[in-house]
């Protein structure tokens, strides 16, 4: 399985890539919304992301090895999405209202 994860800002600036941080992440439902768990990742860039907080939309792709197809999301809130850091293990949970499959 391959995931990658984008955020980025309302104009589409990238302002984190999980390849090229290097961080792990996963996706889950959290009762009716969806909580990203982004591990490694450290304050400077929370404060980055909480200064845009209204702004941020997360592309997420999933492939699976066998099949080779990527199904690709765009996670985003109505409102503004939620988000909790811990400092101890460099954890950031990003929660926001919806996950839409989308192609390009």
């Amino acid at each position: 399985m391959y995931d990658k994860l984008l955020i980025k800002n309302g104009t589409g600036r990238v302002l984190l890539d999980s390849d090229l941080m290097k961080v792990d992440f996963v996706v889950q439902p959290s009762a009716d919304k969806w909580t990203i768990e982004i591990m490694g990742i450290d304050l400077e860039k929370v404060n980055e992301l909480n200064a845009v907080l209204e702004e941020l939309h997360m592309f997420y792709f999933e492939r699976t090895e066998r099949l080779m197809i990527i199904q690709k999301y765009w996670m985003y809130d109505l409102d503004q999405p939620q988000i909790s850091y811990d400092e101890g293990s460099s954890t950031l949970h990003i929660t926001v209202d919806n996950k839409i499959p989308y192609e390009n």
